[in-house]
């Protein structure tokens, strides 16, 4: 399985490297979604998106930011990092 991040996605990351708690629980819950996704169920607390593309599912962070990802063909995307009240439209 790979790991894979949309390119606003991986700059947002990037921009959490000053803020260590917020980088340690981003890492913890993309650990989680990929052990979840290799048993080949869903986090327990992921949400499917409504709209937009299917199969998106989001994870909360923290109480402002949300992981949102897809898998397909054994390849987890990271969609969006941060804040998800972005103007992408993504959520």
């Amino acid at each position: 399985m790979k790991l894979s991040w949309e390119w606003k996605a991986w700059k947002t990351y990037l921009s959490f490297q000053d803020d260590s708690k917020t980088l340690r629980r981003i890492n913890t819950v993309i650990k989680e979604v990929y052990r979840a996704g290799t048993s080949g169920k869903p986090p327990a607390k992921a949400e499917l998106l409504r709209g937009g593309r299917p199969g998106l599912r989001s994870v909360r962070i923290d109480k402002k930011n949300r992981l949102v990802y897809f898998w397909a063909a054994d390849v987890l995307t990271i969609i969006e990092c941060g804040n998800h009240h972005s103007p992408t439209g993504i959520c």
